[in-house]
């Protein structure tokens, strides 16, 4: 399975591959975790932080989980188009609110933190001191409702690799934070937002409600990736 994911995202646009290499992870199971360093560990306190990275085509995803009520895949592709069409101004939003509390978080543990776009730490010059640069994909949308739930609830999923120097490589990371986890194998953050919805007109009549939870939840994630970067995990 592992070859023919690799093989796969080979010959795939980098957005696309990114897609299905994190959902590679989803069938396992998250949040996953690695046995992993932490930068208290190794006395490092420069961080790169690289800007978010989100698929060029800025869709927020509706997913199906394994104990859904019927949905035709028709019908699941066009409830997302709507749910894009309702909600089309969340990146900003989102990849900000994660980016603000993973930096905050840093700060006031006394790192130093550098925030730089993918362009920016390419052309910049060689740093004098050595850092942990922070690289991470973010994915948010909602999940569809089940057979004992009538609303839809928001997630927001996380990729986060950390290396020195952007070579040693200490981790890599997959969270969600969500109330509905995907399917029976996956480990999810709870909510930190009790937000749901009960249709796409609801939501169409209501937007404001939805983009503050998904910011929330990317917020959410921030600090717990930010913190777990810190310590070592078990």
């Amino acid at each position: 399975m592992k070859e023919l994911i690799l093989r796969l995202t080979r010959s795939m646009p980098r957005s696309c591959a990114g897609t299905l290499f994190l959902f590679s992870f989803l069938l396992s199971g998250c949040a996953l975790r690695q046995p992993n360093i932490g930068a208290n560990e190794l006395g490092i306190k420069n961080i790169v932080f690289i800007e978010p990275r989100i698929e060029k085509t800025k869709e927020l995803k509706l997913i199906r989980p394994d104990w859904a009520g019927f949905i035709s895949a028709d019908e699941l592709i066009a409830e997302q188009f709507e749910i894009n069409g309702v909600l089309p101004s969340w990146a900003d939003k989102v990849t900000v609110g994660f980016s603000d509390s993973f930096i905050n978080l840093l700060k006031t543990n006394g790192y130093m933190v550098t925030r730089l776009t993918d362009e920016e730490y390419v052309s910049r010059a060689s740093p004098a001191e050595t850092a942990i640069v922070v690289r991470s994909f973010i994915q948010p949308g909602f999940v569809y409702k089940t057979i004992t739930s009538k609303v839809y609830k928001p997630y927001v999923l996380v990729s986060m690799s950390a290396a020195v120097d952007d070579r040693r490589f200490l981790r890599k990371q997959v969270f969600v934070a969500t109330d509905r986890s995907f399917n029976f194998f996956m480990t999810n953050l709870p909510a930190s937002t009790p937000y749901d919805f009960p249709s796409i007109g609801s939501l169409r009549a209501a937007p404001q409600p939805a983009l503050e939870a998904l910011a929330t939840l990317s917020r959410q994630l921030g600090k717990t990736l930010a913190s777990d970067l810190l310590d070592r995990n078990p």
